[in-house]
């Protein structure tokens, strides 16, 4: 019966509605996107402010992952309970919590505290967008902008990024003056004004037609897709030609809906465990069992997420690098990859001296990621998802392994563009072929639970890591071949309706 559902939102037809969603949702992934890149920037100077030990930018790093393993699931439990719109200001009021919390915080506990509550509401933006977006769109549309989205991502990073760069030597220079017009804590306070702003933006943004069928609300549903419609085909919305009846049975509604009016905390806080225990067993049952198996797998395979694989890259191109610009590869040169020196590398003579040329390589290395995201937004819903996801698991792999042959920088700049290409286009496909096969009400749990164990073992191995280069490069290589393996059994409904 999804097929009826989706017939009545491609009848909305493709015009300013749909441009309008999808540029406060991309305005509002860029502002997201500046308060992920901020821990990475701000805690090497947070450390040499507050004198914190050097293996605290570590743990400062791995506390973000913490956080956001916790809070991909509480909010994706919530998503599915609360629904898609409702729960984007609270996410993007807990990111703003968190920046300004650790613009004040002077302690380690209460900086860490304000990391964590950051990742919670990072992860929890990060997935309530993608779930909102892809509920609102046709068949034909999902894929590219789904891809739009991870775009803006990546241009808000970019761009944060760039600025952070810019007002970093200055915050090095002013550190322990009375009056600092520019530092760490003026750049976390940066990331959260614009959260703040779009948070209030966000009440522009329709329902989404099919969790409000989901929750029995026909009516309302019918009412969204009209104005849908009207403002489309700039016509009445009386013209629409789906009606309520041809809604019923389209989405397997919620059984359980209750009225939360004068409910007690504690009532309130039974039914979200329940309900989110029932949602749990049916992702954990046949037959999404193997579905969410595979999903596990791929998403597992993604773990170190855009930031750390572009951070990794530049760490790998600095350290191989010698005097005549040639790779190393011998024996007794020491190239170590651990999360601490890569984080640390943004600055030099021990907190004197912010290292712009790392900077700039990372903005680099970065910039690859929006090269792999234009072409899924041009091909993917042409193409298809599972070619794309084969495509770069080969093209991706086989670059690392070439990267350990190379001896020119040019080569293995090209390599390296190739790589972090193919890895945005493995884990956006991987992200909406999540999405497109699971039903409306199970939607954000599984997006949710998909990515615990991806955070966890981020967690892990930003404390733990501490490999040669070259091991990395054959692990990395594996990454992309794994990812791939597990998400090709995934059914691909490039252009078919969403399970249901």
């Amino acid at each position: 019966m999804s097929g009826e559902c989706e017939s009545a939102i491609t009848k909305t037809g493709w015009g300013l509605c749909n441009f309008s969603v999808i540029t406060l949702c991309g305005i509002c992934m860029i502002a997201e996107a500046g308060a992920s890149i901020i821990i990475l920037i701000v805690s090497p100077l947070l450390n040499c402010d507050l004198k914190f030990e050097s293996n605290s930018v570590t743990e400062m790093n791995a506390t973000v992952s913490l956080g956001m393993a916790f809070g991909g699931f509480t909010f994706g439990t919530l998503v599915d309970m609360n629904g898609r719109k409702e729960s984007i200001p609270v996410a993007m009021i807990v990111i703003f919590c968190g920046s300004i919390g650790l613009a004040f915080a002077h302690t380690y506990f209460l900086v860490n505290l304000m990391i964590f509550v950051l990742g919670i509401g990072v992860a929890g933006t990060n997935l309530i967008f993608r779930i909102y977006m892809i509920e609102c769109l046709p068949a034909r549309k999902r894929g590219s902008c789904l891809a739009v989205l991870d775009f803006c991502w990546i241009a808000g990073y970019v761009i944060f990024l760039g600025i952070c760069g810019a007002m970093t030597p200055s915050a090095i220079e002013l550190q322990g003056n009375d009056f600092r017009p520019i530092s760490w804590r003026v750049m976390s306070g940066l990331g959260a004004a614009p959260i703040l702003v779009m948070a209030c933006a966000m009440s522009l943004l329709p329902p989404s037609p099919r969790f409000l069928l989901y929750k029995r609300h026909p009516e309302q549903a019918i009412s969204v897709l009209r104005q849908m419609f009207a403002i489309n085909f700039s016509r009445h919305a009386d013209k629409y030609p789906v009606t309520i009846r041809s809604l019923e049975g389209c989405i397997e509604v919620d059984e359980d809906e209750e009225p939360n009016a004068n409910k007690s905390i504690r009532k309130l806080i039974h039914k979200y465990l329940s309900k989110s225990l029932k949602r749990m067993k049916k992702i954990l049952t046949p037959p999404c069992l193997r579905v969410t198996i595979l999903c596990i797998l791929a998403c597992c395979f993604h773990f170190p997420g855009f930031i750390w694989v572009a951070l990794w890259n530049t760490h790998i191109l600095k350290e191989t690098r010698n005097n005549t610009g040639s790779i190393v590869w011998k024996s007794n040169f020491t190239c170590i990859s651990d999360s601490e020196s890569m984080a640390l590398a943004f600055l030099n003579n021990n907190c004197t001296q912010a290292n712009n040329a790392y900077f700039l390589s990372f903005l680099l290395c970065s910039l690859s990621f929006a090269v792999g995201e234009i072409i899924l937004i041009i091909a993917i819903d042409i193409i298809g998802r599972r070619l794309f996801l084969i495509l770069s698991g080969l093209i991706g792999s086989t670059a690392l392994v070439a990267f350990t042959f190379t001896t020119r920088h040019v080569t293995r700049n090209v390599l390296s563009i190739c790589f972090l290409s193919s890895f945005a286009i493995s884990y956006t496909t991987v992200t909406i072929i999540i999405l497109e096969n699971y039903p409306t009400g199970l939607r954000g749990t599984i997006m949710g639970f998909s990515r615990i164990l991806p955070h966890l073992v981020g967690y892990f191995m930003k404390i733990l890591m501490k490999l040669p280069c070259l091991p990395t490069l054959y692990i990395a290589s594996g990454i992309m071949i794994g990812a791939t393996i597990a998400a090709i059994p995934l059914p691909d409904l490039t252009k078919a309706p969403m399970k249901e």
